[in-house]
């Protein structure tokens, strides 16, 4: 049965794994070029921006906040999970945790798959050996320990620096991941921290005025 399933669904985890990579050959291409022109494409925005100087570099600062907060945010959560990840592999007998560790905190910097990528197969792996108890400890730990750790913290790390409320920095990560794919965790936040943006000069505007 999970031959016959893996066949019929193949041509879809193709596609997805195809489009995962094309994805984040779209996003290390995109920092390439912002590591090395992001001030030239900062002044041309600013330059573009119907807002005056000032205003435009209130949203520019923001925007910079943000995307600093997101990769930071994506690396502590990363290594987090990695650890916590580690823990499970030796609580429930996975040889060499340690490897596996490393390899869940290199995958849970993929949005969309994640630490999945690293506890399907040992899960599978443990139901195909027989240790049916350890393999449903570690799917629930995988699922619950591991996998949670990002939607609660994410939205804290990125809060601290943003100043938007945790529950609409998680809203604007799902929405995002749904409307854009892998770019939408870094999209979503950005689109949200502009809109505040916008308000907030709007607000000191009208109250000028």
């Amino acid at each position: 049965r999970g031959v016959e399933w893996l066949f019929l669904n193949l041509n879809n985890i193709f596609s997805s794994a195809l489009k995962l990579v094309f994805n984040l050959f779209i996003i290390f291409v995109t920092l390439f070029y912002l590591f090395k022109d992001g001030h030239k494409l900062r002044q041309t925005i600013l330059r573009l921006s119907p807002l005056d100087n000032q205003e435009s570099g209130i949203v520019a600062n923001q925007l910079e906040s943000t995307i600093n907060s997101v990769v930071k945010g994506t690396i502590v959560i990363a290594i987090i999970q990695g650890l916590l990840a580690g823990v499970g592999f030796s609580l429930f007998g996975i040889y060499e945790p340690v490897l596996w560790a490393i390899l869940t905190t290199i995958a849970s910097i993929l949005p969309g798959f994640g630490t999945g990528l690293v506890f399907l197969p040992m899960v599978v792996y443990l139901l195909t050996t027989g240790a049916y108890g350890s393999a449903l400890g570690l799917a629930i730990w995988g699922t619950l320990i591991v996998g949670l750790v990002d939607n609660f913290l994410r939205p804290l790390l990125l809060e601290r620096d943003i100043k938007i409320h945790p529950l609409l920095i998680f809203l604007s990560v799902l929405g995002g991941l749904s409307m854009f794919g892998t770019l939408g965790f870094i999209l979503g936040p950005l689109i949200l921290s502009t809109a505040f943006s916008l308000s907030r000069i709007y607000q000191v505007k009208k109250i000028n005025d």
